[in-house]
C-alpha cells in the first residue's frame, strides 16, 4: 500500500514537471516563444543542466495573472461579484508598511505580515507566515518590474475577516529570486477566503503592475493616503 502511495506521488511530480516542448504545447503556442518568455523572466522557468523546465502548477498560476477573465469551469457568485472592491479599497491603510527592510524571504514575510496581526486583521500569523514560505518555496512570486505577489498557494478560509492586499514598499530593493534578477521593491500579499476573491485580486495587481508609470509613482508614496491617490490614477477595472 505504502509503495502504491509513494509511486502515485512520484509519478504525479513527474507529470507537475514540463520540458520547453511540453509546455509549449500546454500553453498552445511555438517553442520559440516560449524560450524568449522563459530567457526574458516573462514566465515562470528554470534552468536544469541548461534545459528549461516548467512546473505546471505555476504555469497555471502564470496563466491566472495574465486572465482578466475567469476560467469557463470557475463558477462566479454573483453576489460577490457585485460586491467586488476597487484595487484602492482592497489596500487597506492598516496593512500597509511602507518601510520594508531588506532581507532574506522570511524576514520581508515578517515585516508584510507583522501589521495585519498588529491590528487585529490576522490571528494565526505563524500558520500564515508558513503557507506563504511554502509557497515561495515553489517558486519565487517575483513577477517583474520590481513587483512581488506573496501569496499562499490557495485561498484559506475564515483566516480573515474580509479580503485584503497588503502593501509592502522597500525603498532600496531586495534580493528575491526575481526571474530577472533584479531587485524587489514592492509587494502585494494576497489575504482571500476564495478562489474568486483570489484571482480577482490577482488580476487587479498585475493589471496595475504592468505600468511602470504607475509603480513609480507609489514608490514614492510616503503615507497611506499618498498611496490611495496614486491606485485611484490607475484604475484596474
Amino acid at each position: 500500500m505504502v509503495q502504491k502511495v509513494v509511486q502515485k506521488s512520484i509519478t504525479s511530480a513527474y507529470k507537475e514537471i514540463m520540458t520547453l516542448h511540453d509546455a509549449a504545447k500546454y500553453l498552445k503556442i511555438n517553442e520559440g516563444s516560449v524560450l524568449k518568455m522563459a530567457q526574458s523572466g516573462e514566465i515562470p522557468a528554470t534552468k536544469v543542466m541548461n534545459q528549461w523546465r516548467f512546473m505546471r502548477s505555476l504555469i497555471n498560476d502564470w496563466l491566472m495573472y495574465k486572465m482578466k477573465k475567469f476560467p469557463p469551469q470557475m463558477k462566479i457568485d454573483q453576489t460577490a461579484l457585485k460586491k467586488d472592491k476597487p484595487l484602492e479599497k482592497l489596500l487597506k491603510p492598516e496593512l500597509m508598511n511602507l518601510e520594508i527592510l531588506p532581507g532574506p524571504k522570511s524576514k520581508i514575510l515578517g515585516q508584510l505580515t507583522f501589521p495585519l496581526t498588529n491590528c487585529g486583521f490576522l490571528k494565526r500569523r505563524k500558520y500564515f507566515l508558513d503557507k506563504l514560505l511554502d509557497r515561495e518555496n515553489i517558486m519565487t512570486t517575483a513577477i517583474g518590474n520590481g513587483v512581488a505577489v506573496p501569496h499562499p498557494r490557495f485561498p484559506i478560509p475564515n483566516l480573515f475577516p474580509e479580503p485584503a492586499i497588503a502593501l509592502g514598499i522597500c525603498p532600496k530593493g531586495t534580493y528575491y529570486e526575481a526571474p530577472n534578477g533584479k531587485l524587489v521593491k514592492l509587494f502585494f500579499t494576497v489575504c482571500a477566503m476564495s478562489d474568486f476573491q483570489h484571482l480577482h485580486m490577482l488580476a487587479k495587481i498585475t493589471r496595475f503592475a504592468s505600468s511602470k508609470k504607475a509603480l513609480n509613482k507609489l514608490l514614492k508614496a510616503h503615507s497611506p493616503d499618498e498611496v490611495s491617490s496614486v491606485v485611484k490614477e490607475f484604475p484596474t477595472t
